[in-house]
């Protein structure tokens, strides 16, 4: 799995990380937001199911659409 800005303690708890800063990283999202804790979840539940019994060596990108040149 390869996830984006994800809004965990480690990120809005963080004293060097400004919410300008997080700000500044919305806005470079496509979604405008940081994703959250729930939502890598959601994708572990469903890789750790039987509905993804035939996935294998897949990387899965959880970023909102980020893109870096």
């Amino acid at each position: 799995m390869h996830p984006g800005g994800i809004a965990t303690r480690m990120v809005t708890e963080n004293k060097d990380i400004t919410q300008e800063t997080v700000r500044q990283i919305e806005a470079a999202l496509p979604l405008r937001r940081l994703g959250t804790a729930d939502e890598v979840a959601h994708l572990v539940v469903f890789l750790a199911s039987d509905e993804a019994a035939y996935i294998t060596g897949a990387e899965h990108i959880v970023d909102g659409g980020q893109w870096i040149q």
